[in-house]
């Protein structure tokens, strides 16, 4: 899902005069936590990777 946002932002910068994007969030905040406000990091809340962080 981060690759598909980070791609699709990419190819619209020039359209939307996108100049900056940023992962404001290294790890979740509560890995366990289903609300998804808890899990915006590419880490997991015990800093063990998600897919994402191996994402090129």
């Amino acid at each position: 899902m981060l690759e598909i946002i980070i791609r699709s932002v990419y190819n619209e910068r020039e359209k939307f005069n996108i100049t900056a994007y940023e992962l404001f969030d290294l790890r979740d905040a509560d890995s366990q936590n289903p609300n998804i406000f808890y899990q915006f990091g590419i880490m997991r809340d015990d800093y063990s990777p998600k897919t994402a962080f191996y994402t090129d």
